[in-house]
C-alpha cells in the first residue's frame, strides 16, 4: 500500500522514535475516496479488515457510515499503517474525545510520514503524546487557563520547562505573576524568557531569584554605566520580546 497525503499534520511529538524530517516518508495525494462497490469488496475479500472495521466501531459505539468506513480502510491501505496499530490510534483519538475521521485521519498521516507502523512504536509515540497532554495540564492548571487550546510551540514550551529544565511549580509560578504583572496577561514567549534566564544562570529557588534580584538592583543603583538589571527586567523583556515577535 502507498502512503497518502494530509496537508496538515497532528501535533509532532517530541520523541526519539520518530524520524527525522529529512528522513521522512514522501507521500503522495490520494487519487479517489473508496465507493460503495469497493468498500464492500475490502470487507468481503479480507478478514483483518472486516475484524478492524468492528472494532473500530465499537470504539466509537456506533454503527460507521458508509463513507467513514472507506476512509478506515483507507488507513490500511493507502496510507499503509497495519490494523494493530489502528485500532491503536483509533482508541487514543477517541479516548481524547476526537471522534472523527479528520483528526484520525491526520494521525494516520504522521504516523506514516514517521514510520510508526508496528505495535511497539505506536506505544512510543502515544506514551510520548500523553506526557506532552499530561504537561500541558499541569501548566495550564497553575496558570488557570485550562479552558483554553494551546498551540504546538506552547506545549513545547511546558515540556522544555518540566522535562527538560526541570521548573518547580513554585518557580513556573513565580516566572507567571511576573509576566501576569507586567503585561496584565499570560504570554508563554516572556515567561519562557524568564525561566530561560533562570535556567542559564542555575537559579532554581525562589531564595535565588530574589537574591539575584537584589544583586542586579545594587549593582543598577550604585553604577548607571554598567547597569545590571533583574533577570525579569520587565521593560526590557518586553522590548525585546515586542521586537522579535514583529
Amino acid at each position: 500500500a502507498i502512503p497518502a497525503p494530509c496537508d496538515e499534520t497532528i501535533q509532532k511529538a517530541e520523541t526519539g522514535s520518530a524520524l527525522k524530517a529529512s528522513e521522512k516518508k514522501k507521500i503522495l495525494p490520494r487519487p479517489h475516496s473508496l465507493d460503495p462497490a469497493e468498500i464492500t469488496r475490502r470487507l468481503s475479500d479480507a478478514d483483518e479488515i472486516r475484524a478492524m472495521m468492528d472494532m473500530v466501531e465499537t470504539i466509537f459505539g456506533r454503527p460507521l457510515s458508509t463513507p467513514e468506513i472507506g476512509r478506515v480502510i483507507d488507513l490500511h491501505d493507502w496510507y499503509g499503517l497495519p490494523a494493530d496499530v489502528i485500532i491503536m490510534m483509533v482508541q487514543y483519538a477517541v479516548g481524547l474525545g476526537k471522534c472523527n475521521m479528520n483528526y484520525i485521519e491526520k494521525m494516520a498521516s504522521d504516523w506514516a510520514e514517521n514510520d510508526i507502523t508496528t505495535h511497539e512504536r505506536a506505544e512510543e509515540r502515544i506514551a510520548e503524546l500523553d506526557r506532552r497532554q499530561q504537561a500541558w495540564r499541569e501548566i495550564s492548571s497553575l496558570f488557570g487557563i485550562q479552558k483554553r487550546q494551546p498551540s504546538d510551540s506552547e506545549v513545547q514550551s511546558v515540556c522544555r520547562w518540566l522535562y527538560e529544565w526541570k521548573f518547580s511549580r513554585e518557580m513556573l509560578k513565580e516566572a507567571y505573576n511576573r509576566c501576569v504583572d507586567s503585561t496584565g496577561s499570560v504570554r508563554f514567549s516572556y515567561i519562557n524568557r524568564i525561566l530561560e534566564r533562570w535556567h542559564k544562570e542555575n537559579i532554581c529557588t525562589l531564595e535565588q531569584a530574589s537574591k539575584e534580584d537584589s544583586r542586579s538592583a545594587k549593582g543598577k543603583k550604585n553604577s548607571a554605566s554598567q547597569e545590571r538589571k533583574p533577570s525579569y527586567d520587565l521593560d526590557a523583556f518586553e522590548k525585546m520580546i515586542l521586537q522579535e515577535e514583529l
